[in-house]
């Protein structure tokens, strides 16, 4: 660059900076682009399973894991209920 002329060797500075502004400009892209993507927790803990809240005959709410239960569904009507539950 010592050989050239004074305004070629500043269009090379002028180049070079602009490109070094250009790729510095482009890491907050980056950034964002690292953030989109999903990250996995590992987790210590064991899973709980899932549970549901039932009703037992003599009027006790309790949890049962999902799994125990059936999976036929049925709809009583309140008269139903109001004979089903002791107490």
């Amino acid at each position: 660059m010592d050989n050239l002329p004074v305004e070629t060797t500043r269009k090379i500075r002028r180049k070079i900076l602009l490109g070094t502004v250009g790729v510095l400009a482009l890491f907050p892209f980056l950034k964002f682009i690292s953030l989109s993507k999903e990250k996995k927790a590992i987790s210590c803990a064991p899973d709980k399973p899932e549970t549901m809240k039932l009703l037992t005959q003599d009027g006790r709410l309790v949890e049962v894991e999902i799994s125990k239960t059936s999976t036929t569904k049925e709809q009583l009507s309140n008269k139903q209920l109001m004979g089903w539950v002791k107490r």
